[in-house]
């Protein structure tokens, strides 16, 4: 989800007073909960009201989160500069040099793409609420500041909104809602319209109220739920298996490769089989935590589908070929060839910070029979999720489906179900 802790935003900059002319934005990923992007570094005020400069910092924040930073140097990139290409050079208190850039190549738009559709940027599916968001307020800033129902910006731009009143920022009359996922032609979407669809088998799907703009902030089964016939565990929305991670980053024909391969190549702690990185160098892999080092596949093919070009290592261990990569990414962002949080690594375990770990860190609570009769699911706020036919909030009585946190899945005329 989008919070200001998060997300690299002026305002952040300007109100922050931590002091340093090193990194601005560090970060491990866009959407992890265990790393944030810190935005408190910016103290030089002279340099931060530069506009090229703001553009070209942006640029960078970005691409450190959106893990575009470390690709190999592409000669195709088309429509505009690379983001990796954005310079800025000083010397003393005086830029001497400066190319702004204000558009992604097609190089970073493609990466972006595919972290997108790899559901590595979830959080950025949750647009902010309005009252979440931070500047200096006023109409016509194109954001919905308090007091505002709207804000289409200029006397331009609103001329082709049809929903919002230039210099009032107040609804025109007879518009509901002039933005947001539940909102369509300035009227509310009818309550169980879906908004916001499953992804996976531990996510859940989202319906509009009826009565507001925007989707139910995004719910998904609790963490540590069996799933995959009780060979994996849900994770943050995901089903983290070995086959699938495999999948991801080799095709539809990978699967993982045998233990085995995991223990001997985790145990020599380089690039290709490691249990993360510490003081400046790789940590080799106990025995007991080799199946949540480094990802290790078989019957791939040569050519991988990330997107992401990585290098690859075949290690021959008795008799079979196991298959890892590095996709050299830097040590503070999280590598995609290493086994996923969440992963089931053993009977009743799961990889966490790179141990296999008793899987009851996972705080998984929830027992569907008792709370839920047996017609449903614990969400990740510990509310039933009801199957179809089995009303909220204890899926105990006849209804439509769905959760408290979910929205209705019925809207009293139609069901709206998927």
């Amino acid at each position: 989800m989008y919070n200001t802790e998060h997300m690299y935003t002026w305002n952040t900059c300007t109100t922050r007073n931590t002091c340093t002319t090193r990194n601005t934005c560090t970060t491990r990923n866009t959407c992890t909960h265990a790393t944030h992007v810190h935005t408190e570094h910016m103290c030089d005020m002279q340099h931060m009201y530069n506009t090229e400069h703001m553009y070209d910092m942006q640029h960078v924040h970005m691409e450190h989160m959106y893990n575009t930073q470390h690709m190999y140097t592409r000669n195709t990139c088309t429509h505009g500069t690379h983001v990796r290409h954005a310079t800025h050079v000083r010397h003393g208190t005086h830029d001497t040099q400066h190319i702004g850039s204000r558009n992604f190549s097609s190089c970073s738009a493609d990466d972006f793409e595919k972290l997108i559709l790899l559901t590595g940027g979830s959080c950025l599916l949750n647009v902010p609420r309005p009252e979440e968001a931070y500047s200096a307020p006023y109409c016509g800033n194109r954001l919905v500041d308090l007091g505002e129902d709207c804000d289409c910006g200029t006397q331009e731009e609103c001329e082709d909104d049809p929903c919002c009143e230039f210099q009032t920022c107040k609804l025109k009359s007879g518009a509901e809602c002039g933005f947001g996922e539940c909102c369509h032609n300035c009227q509310f979407l009818p309550g169980g319209t879906v908004c916001r669809s499953s992804t996976d088998e531990c996510d859940l799907p989202e319906y509009c109220n009826g009565s507001a703009p925007f989707c139910q902030s995004d719910a998904y089964i609790q963490n540590g739920q069996p799933c995959r016939n009780q060979q994996a565990f849900c994770y943050n929305g995901k089903c983290q298996h070995y086959d699938g991670q495999c999948q991801a980053i080799f095709g539809p024909k990978a699967k993982a490769a045998p233990e085995v391969c995991f223990k001997d190549v985790n145990s020599k702690g380089d690039r290709f089989g490691n249990c993360g990185y510490l003081n400046y160098g790789y940590r080799k892999c106990e025995s007991r935590n080799a199946m949540c080092g480094k990802l290790q596949c078989s019957n791939v093919q040569a050519v991988t589908v990330f997107g992401i070009e990585p290098s690859i290592i075949s290690t021959p261990i008795a008799g079979a070929k196991c298959y890892g990569v590095d996709f050299m990414l830097g040590s503070d962002v999280p590598d995609p060839g290493m086994v996923s949080e969440g992963t089931k690594c053993g009977e009743d375990k799961v990889c966490l910070n790179f141990e296999c770990r008793s899987a009851s860190v996972l705080g998984f609570d929830c027992d569907v029979e008792q709370k839920c009769h047996g017609h449903g699911v614990c969400n990740s706020n510990k509310n039933c999720h009801c199957d179809n036919g089995w009303a909220p909030p204890f899926c105990e009585v006849t209804g439509y489906g769905g959760s408290v946190d979910s929205g209705p899945t019925w809207n009293g005329r139609k069901q709206m179900n998927e």
